[in-house]
Parts: structure tokens; sequence; C-alpha cells
């Protein structure tokens, strides 16, 4: 292992190199060590006025170099023997092409989503189109402590050749059986992204179910001529410079549209900073800080999620419990809704809401729902109210709404909703028919309406007094679902009017309490007028 002490506050490294490619049309590899052992020498360089900067430049020998296309994939990696803080390290490259001069230096941001995040670092991927015959890196450390100690830093170099397999030819997975039956992506396979075979997948994934749908953006180019490229160099960043087993997200998608299979379906990725179980990651190609993905990567982007919640009953506007993440979270999330990271762009991420509402469109438009009715076997008049049971051939994740028509309703109407197999009305007036029946959801998808049945509310009385009196106090229940306007009377024994008043929406069932405490002792009628309806009762007050 090799180190650079760093002990000032702003020390920038140069090494200057050429590039080193396979045969077109194949996809190269090759890691460069940056301080390489032997070849280098330390020449300190003070500026005047910045006494605190020192330059130190590491000359490597030329390397045999060819041509690469569509263009050059590169990134920087590099190790801190303490707790590294990779804020302070900032990473610069400029091109030379053959015969110019060198080209202005180009930011290389740090990837917080890369290494282990204490010992070991890598910059963010950047595509280069034109053909270059040198680049240099300098490295910069801008931090009070001192010494620290920046080991084997590398440039690690991807040519990712042509594609050469038929773009337009994809490939369909098979739909899942489910309740929810929603048509699948056109995708791309990994052997049509990566026609030479070389990007392997993790020979021993690891299975999830997803409660969660994660949405990245590369960060990277946001004009290519070639995406399968784009995606084989994600590939080899992931793998061969972060050393993980596979590419990270399950899927990709273009500015075209056109989707490719990552890690793929209910596979274990690596893309919600350490909090990936229960978690499927889709990741849109280009860097939307300032820029918004293309419409057809939209559009692509929502069927795939109206495909993955209606196969996982996920509702897309709702937002649960993630464990790993010991929070709640929208079910269709961006990247910092869980993680610190500005991941999917700040362009890009105040669409999510409107990405919602149209995936819950694209289901009700455009997917089957194949869940079963409920079937009712028991419609019974109970002296607590109208009871219905039913029987359904599922029995995780429904909900039943319960519809009712009464002697005063046009249509049927929801009441209530369960997740029970049993529901008792208690609101039904007394002796009235009303019409029952019951249909199951999930999520978005509902069933068919369940077979109507019957029932008469027992009977009992419509105008009652309970108890008849107290000493100063009088219940009356009013039970009935007349739309007229509810008058009240009371009359003494020789036909004066006491008192009176009048109830515009007496509702189905009506309580009234009246205080009678300045009536002298004796008896009264009270009487009631409905409409053409008049019923009267006696009343004694002791």
């Amino acid at each position: 292992m090799t180190y650079i002490v760093l002990m000032m506050r702003l020390l920038p490294i140069f090494i200057l190199i050429a590039l080193a490619t396979s045969v077109s049309g194949q996809s190269a590899y090759k890691v460069l060590d940056l301080n390489m052992p032997g070849k280098a020498r330390f020449t300190p360089v003070h500026i005047p006025e910045s006494p605190l900067l020192t330059i130190v430049d590491f000359e490597a020998e030329m390397i045999p170099f060819e041509a690469y296309e569509p263009f050059l994939a590169l990134n920087v990696g590099w190790g801190c023997v303490e707790k590294g803080h990779p804020e302070q390290v900032e990473i610069f490259f400029r091109f030379k092409a053959a015969d110019q001069d060198w080209g202005e230096w180009i930011s290389l941001p740090y990837d917080p989503h890369t290494g282990d995040g204490e010992h070991r670092f890598f910059t963010n991927l950047h595509f280069e189109p034109e053909q270059i015959s040198a680049v240099q890196v300098r490295m910069v450390l801008r931090t009070e402590q001192a010494p620290v100690s920046i080991t084997e830093p590398k440039l690690y170099l991807f040519n990712p050749g042509p594609t050469t397999a038929n773009k337009d030819v994809l490939s369909i997975a098979e739909m899942r059986e489910g309740p929810c039956q929603c048509m699948i992506p056109a995708m791309q396979s990994r052997a049509q992204w990566c026609p030479d075979n070389t990007c392997y997948p993790n020979p021993q994934p690891e299975s999830t179910l997803p409660s969660h749908l994660i949405i990245h953006h590369s960060a990277g180019t946001n004009v290519s001529a070639d995406w399968a490229a784009v995606v084989r160099s994600i590939w080899n960043y992931h793998v061969n410079s972060n050393g993980w087993s596979d590419i990270g997200y399950n899927w990709l998608v273009d500015p075209n549209g056109i989707i490719y299979i990552g890690r793929g379906d209910q596979i274990l990725g690596a893309h919600f900073c350490g909090k990936n179980g229960q978690t499927l990651g889709t990741c849109m190609l280009g860097d939307f800080t300032t820029a918004t993905p293309a419409a057809e990567a939209i559009t692509s982007l929502q069927g795939l999620l109206a495909w993955k919640v209606c196969a996982e009953n996920i509702h897309p506007l709702s937002a649960t419990f993630h464990p790993q993440s010991a929070a709640f979270l929208p079910n269709i999330s961006g990247h910092r809704d869980g993680c610190n990271t500005s991941c999917p762009g700040n362009a890009f991420y105040p669409m999510l809401p409107a990405i919602r509402t149209n995936v819950l469109v694209t289901l009700r438009q455009s997917c089957t729902c194949n869940l079963p009715n409920p079937i009712i076997s028991q419609f019974e008049a109970k002296q607590d109210g109208n009871h219905l049971e039913w029987t359904y051939a599922q029995d995780t994740g429904i909900l039943f709404f319960i519809e009712r028509k009464g002697p005063s309703d046009l249509d049927f109407q929801v009441i209530d909703s369960t997740a029970d197999y049993t529901y008792t009305d208690p609101s039904g007036v007394s002796g009235a028919l009303y019409h029952y029946r019951i249909q199951a959801a999930s999520v978005w998808c509902y069933s068919n309406l369940s077979n109507e049945g019957s029932i008469r509310t027992q009977s009992g009385k419509e105008f009652e007094i309970r108890p008849n009196i107290t000493q100063n106090e009088v219940t009356i229940s009013i039970q009935n679902d007349r739309p007229e306007p509810v008058v009240l009377f009371i009359y003494g024994m020789d036909g004066r009017l006491m008192w009176q008043r009048e109830y515009s929406k007496p509702g189905v069932l009506l309580s009234i309490l009246l205080d009678i405490h300045t009536f002298p002792a004796g008896i009264y009628v009270l009487q009631l007028r409905q409409g053409d309806k008049q019923k009267s009762t006696t009343l004694t007050k002791i």
C-alpha cells in the first residue's frame, strides 16, 4: 500500500498519464495508480501570494493509447487511513488532444452513494465523447487537520465500445400472477444492453418483497447516441470501481423512454444508502439538477411504476412505514426522501407528486382487476340493526365497502367500510325495507358487486317517550325517514299552548330533551306533526 501524506490546507496533486483501451467494439476496463510507485518525483512549489499552497507533481510514463467509442467513462477513487471527510477533498481533471493545449479544469464531484463511507471514496462518472491523448488529475485537500494520509489514489477508465446488438428488439418479462394484471413495459435485457456478455449479474442475488419504489437520477450525461453504452459504464462503475456484486439499480430509463433491466424484479439492489430492504430502485439516466426528464422517459417510468404497484399491492399516493429507514416514506419516493442526497435532482424531485397521481390514472385506465366478488350469505334484522355476513376467496389486504339503498334513496350509497366479514347497520328506520350489496377493494382495484339482498328493519315505536317524565325533564325520540320538518306542541288540559318548536332536519333518529321545570304539576298533551302525519300522547308532571 502506498501513502501520500497531505499536511497543508490546500494541496493539489497533478498526474499526467496516457490512456489505454482495447480493440474497437469490445468494452475495456483499466485502473491506473495515480502515484505510480517508483515513477513519481516530488517537487514542492510555493506560491508567494499563498504561502500555505504547495503543489506536488507526480509524473507517469506514457502508456500506449488507442481510440475509444462512443465515449470514455472515467472516475477517481481514493482511500484515507483515518475516518475520511470526503467533502474536504476536491477532484479536478483536464484533457489534452493530440497536438493541442490542455483544456480547462473540470470538477469531478464526490459520489456519496459509493465507497464504504469511511475509508474509501469515489467521484461521479464523467463521460468524454471527444478523442483525447492524455488526462491530468488534480486532487485538492481543504482541511484544518494535518497530517491526513490519502492512500491508493486511482483513476478508473472504461471504454464501453459501441453497442452492436439490435437496440430495437425489446424483451418482455413474464406477467406475475395476482388479482391485478397490468401491462409490463417493454424492456431491454442484460444481453441486449451488454451484447459481449461481460456485464455479469450477481451469481447469488438476494430477493426482496418491495413496499417502496425509489426514483433516482444518474447525475451523468444528458446527451448520448448510445444509452446502452452508458448503462454498461454504470455497471462497470458499480462493479469494478466500487466493488459491488452488480449494477445497483433494478431498472434504468433513458431519455428515449427505453427501460433497461438492471438487477431486475424483486432483487435486492444497492441504491438507497444501505437501507435497500423492501425497495426497488429505478434510475432515470441524466442529470436533473436543473433540467427535467424527457416526456418519453416520464411515460415509461409511470408505466413501470404502475406495473409494480399493481403487482405488489402498493398504493401510489400513500406513505407507509419503511422498517430499514425507521420512517414513514412515500410508497413512491425520491432518493432524497430517505437519504442525505439531492438525488433525483432539484428540477425532477418536484415532479414526483404528479407522477404518483399519473401512476394511479394509468392503473385505472390500463390495468385489469381480477378480484373475486364477495358473496353475502346472511341477511338478518336484529335488535341492534340490520346484520350482514359474507364469504370471500382472498384473505389479505382486502377492504369491503358496504352499499345500502333505503326507502327514500334513489340509488345505492356507500355507508361504511370494513376489513371484517360481518357488518351491522344500526341506522335503519323501524319497519322499513333496506337493500344491501358489497364490493371488495385492494388499493385501487375493485371487484364487481356482490349479490344483493333485502332486510326489513325490526318494528318499533316511531314516536315514543322514554322515560315518560321526570320532575323537570322529558326525553322524546322520533324515528322515521320522512323528509318533512317535525313540529312539537305541548298543550295544557284546558287547550292552552304551553310550548312549541320546529326541527327542520330530523334525520332518521331525532332525540329531544325538554326542560319543563317551569311547568306546574299536572297533565299535558304532547303532539307531533310531520307533514300530514300527527300523533299525540299525554305527559304527567308530578
